[in-house]
């Protein structure tokens, strides 16, 4: 769909970074949050997953351990059971070290040069999908990432990094904080598939 084309989002990258902030209250790791809105998340990551993949193939998670981020435990507890009702296969997960735990969060922490080192182990694999952001890249990483990129799937919280990956064309969908308003859907939202349409949408490249 033109409206969801990536190269367009691309100009639209400040106006999605200013509505981070509003969504970050959302995304500390404190024992009361928004379940239904973060389940929405995994599942709608799992669906874009699914339909890059037309149903078939071999995927590639990063994430963070489950005792190191509730939020992200949830998320990927929801992706994964709509993955597994489909004919789409976690084959490998990488879960970043409790030690680096300061480093990454739902939604931001991936560096370029681990995103190079991912792509390199999942060579074999159709999809790599990262619960923990994309990199911001310059010319001589995008150029060290290669262009045998499996698609790349994501939840961002900093969408203002996401250009150069866009560009590149290995961005297959990103989640990101809602930028489009009003926000479709009721007004006051209470299922996962409601949450996330009020607060989150989704950037994908042109199909």
């Amino acid at each position: 769909m033109k409206t969801r084309d990536a190269l367009n989002a691309i100009g639209l990258l400040l106006l999605i970074a200013g509505a981070g902030g509003f969504v970050w209250k959302n995304l500390n790791t404190t024992p009361e949050f928004n379940t239904a809105l973060h389940e929405g998340i995994g599942i709608a990551l799992a669906e874009e997953t699914i339909r890059c993949l037309g149903n078939k193939g071999d995927i590639h998670v990063i994430t963070m351990a489950d005792g190191d981020s509730e939020i992200l435990a949830t998320q990927f507890a929801a992706f994964r059971r709509r993955i597994e009702k489909s004919s789409v296969t976690i084959r490998e997960i990488e879960r970043i070290d409790s030690d680096k735990k300061d480093k990454y969060g739902p939604g931001v922490g991936l560096s370029a040069g681990k995103l190079t080192r991912e792509v390199g182990k999942s060579a074999r694999r159709e999809a790599i999908v990262s619960f923990i952001g994309l990199p911001k890249m310059d010319a001589a990483e995008l150029d060290a990432l290669g262009s045998n990129v499996p698609p790349l799937l994501a939840f961002s919280r900093m969408p203002d990094k996401l250009g150069p990956l866009l560009k590149h064309g290995c961005v297959a969908a990103v989640v990101v904080p809602r930028f489009k308003f009003p926000a479709p859907g009721p007004e006051s939202p209470s299922t996962p598939g409601e949450w996330f349409t009020n607060q989150y949408q989704i950037i994908t490249r042109p199909r």
